[in-house]
């Protein structure tokens, strides 16, 4: 039978705190506890615990591979920079018409300069293109401006074949040639060592159709002195020729490129003949020092060569200077100016100037004939016959005059004119070499039909 106790009932015992033997290497760390309330402070794992497994980290690995690749891009391009560079301007200037070749290039934003650079003109062989320092402007990638520092352009071949491809080019490639251009250097046509025209200085062209030099020109071996040309976007032409100490030009050309016929005027400043010669590298004729010469010819290019040639009219006058003549006619050929005029046709190689019609007036002389110039090279041989006649009465008159002055001699001329008939006919040939001037050769002949009236 159960029974109950009056005793409270014991909790069971907890085991007492027992204290371990102690260790042979020392004291024993005291036991870990578990405290009996959770803390705020973190508890670092137990030595032995096996470790935590670690989070995956997607951005870490996607910069590592980034890197990665800009490294091995970079690499690459180190290698392949120059070869590709090269590649792709060749391939940009053959787009546009040229084969470009050179040594060295270097880039800065909206600039590429290309060094000992060369040029040729696609389907055009005879075309030569050289600069120390090509300069290309950009604007994204596309050319603006080109700039030939030190450059040279050689022209070979025919002008008759030469000429229709550079418009078949210029056609095909209109944006190309319409850029603008700075060229510093020399163009030569001919023979790179011996060329038959060269052309010095400075070319430029806003790439409107507007073109602009300034420079020398040689012809062969013979220096003629400075040219300045400008032709504008609407195919008008202003040329000056050969500057002489004053600056000025000897010859102004001025034409109309687009005019069917082709018609221009040619203006001579008064120059003194000192400079023309000096600015032309032309001995000084004999005679002609100190007298000054200025003048005009106007031309017609017909277009229709071989069987229309060219042609055209000049006026020249020489102040200063008299054709040569005995003290007996200076009653005849007075006064200091002399007149020349003549008509002239050019053949269509170029290889000859007829002058149908040629006059030299000189006070009362008036002479008018024919004559012609032959080409040699880049000098010619010129040969002019002329005529003229004068009264006797006047011939008498001023023999006259020469001798006695004053009344009796004003006297003597009047009853000469009155008493004296018939002509002296007079005959001038001349033939002259451009390459010695001072030794032109003069023939006078004069056939005397005086008789008393």
């Amino acid at each position: 039978m159960d029974t109950i106790s009056d005793e409270p009932a014991r909790e069971p015992a907890r085991p007492a705190d027992t204290i371990p033997d102690e260790p042979a290497g020392g004291p024993a760390k005291p036991a870990e506890t578990i405290p009996d309330k959770p803390t705020d402070e973190p508890t670092a794992p137990p030595k032995n615990a096996p470790d935590e497994p670690k989070r995956d980290k997607p951005w870490l690995r996607i910069t590592i591979a980034v890197l990665v690749i800009v490294v091995i891009a970079g690499v690459g391009a180190a290698l392949g920079y120059q070869p590709f560079v090269n590649w792709y301007i060749r391939r940009e200037a053959l787009a546009r018409g040229f084969e470009l070749d050179f040594t060295e290039f270097s880039i800065i934003p909206d600039r590429v300069t290309l060094q000992r650079a060369s040029i040729h003109l696609v389907g055009i062989s005879n075309v030569d293109v050289r600069c120390d320092e090509l300069v290309v402007d950009l604007q994204d990638t596309e050319p603006q401006r080109v700039q030939c520092k030190g450059g040279s352009v050689d022209l070979t071949g025919a002008s008759e074949e030469l000429q229709p491809r550079l418009l078949s080019f210029a056609k095909a490639h209109e944006k190309s040639v319409r850029l603008p251009i700075l060229f510093s250097g020399e163009i030569r046509y001919g023979d790179r060592d011996n060329p038959v025209v060269a052309l010095s200085g400075d070319v430029k062209s806003p790439g409107d159709g507007d073109f602009a030099f300034e420079g020398t020109v040689r012809l062969g071996q013979t220096k003629f002195g400075a040219l300045s040309f400008h032709r504008t976007k609407d195919d008008k032409v202003d040329m000056g020729f050969g500057l002489t100490l004053s600056d000025k030009p000897v010859i102004h050309l001025t034409f109309d490129a687009a005019a069917v016929p082709f018609k221009g005027t040619v203006s001579f400043e008064a120059q003194k003949i000192d400079d023309v010669c000096r600015a032309f590298s032309l001995p000084i004729p004999k005679g002609l020092s100190g007298s000054t010469v200025e003048g005009s010819v106007t031309f017609t290019l017909d277009g229709q060569l071989p069987s229309t040639p060219h042609h055209g009219t000049g006026a020249f006058v020489l102040n200063g200077w008299v054709p040569p003549h005995p003290r007996e006619l200076d009653g005849i050929v007075f006064g200091k100016t002399t007149k020349l005029g003549t008509t002239f046709e050019v053949l269509p190689d170029l290889s000859e100037v007829r002058f149908p019609k040629a006059t030299v007036d000189a006070g009362a002389l008036h002479l008018e004939g024919k004559g012609n110039a032959v080409r040699d090279g880049f000098s010619a041989v010129a040969k002019m016959d002329l005529k003229g006649a004068v009264a006797c009465s006047e011939l008498g008159a001023s023999a006259i005059g020469s001798r006695i002055s004053g009344v009796v001699g004003t006297i003597l001329r009047q009853v000469t004119r009155m008493t004296v008939g018939g002509t002296v006919n007079i005959r001038v040939q001349v033939e002259v070499d451009t390459k010695t001037l001072s030794e032109a050769k003069v023939d006078q002949a004069v056939d005397i039909g005086c008789r008393l009236r």
